[in-house]
This record gives C-alpha cells, structure tokens and sequence, in this order.
C-alpha cells in the first residue's frame, strides 16, 4: 500500500461516516450543534478502528481485502 492510499482511505472513511451520522442526526430532528458534535465524535471513533485494523493487519502480513488498495494494478 502506497502513503498515499494510507492518508486518503482514512480520510473517505472519516468523511463519509461523518455525513452520513450527520444526515441521520438531522433526519432524527437533533439541532445541528448536537448532530455535529455526534457526528464528528462517532466519524473519529469509526476511523481510529479502521487505522487499528489496518495497522494489525500490516504488521500480522495478514490479507486484509477492505484495506487492500484495489485500484492497484498487479505487476
């Protein structure tokens, strides 16, 4: 996996968990300070998982089909 792709996917995660629990939070009727607050304390959580999940699997050289860059082409 390229530096690259281990900043961006972090960051498509964060994002789109943060838009997402927004979006609900809204839907639910919560004020925005409330669905802000939610969002982006549930987005950093989701995300500090995903890093630890990658990071395990990188150090066990174990395959990790969800962290794997599948836009790479095979050599």
């Amino acid at each position: 996996m390229s530096l690259s792709f281990r900043i961006k996917r972090p960051l498509q995660v964060a994002a789109s968990g943060f838009l997402i629990l927004l979006i609900a939070e809204r839907i639910k009727g919560h004020g925005w300070r409330e669905a802000l607050v939610f969002s982006a304390i549930w987005a950093a959580m989701s995300t500090a998982i995903f890093i630890g999940t990658m990071l395990y699997y990188a150090r066990t050289q174990k395959d990790c089909p969800i962290c794997n860059d599948v836009s790479a082409k095979p050599s």
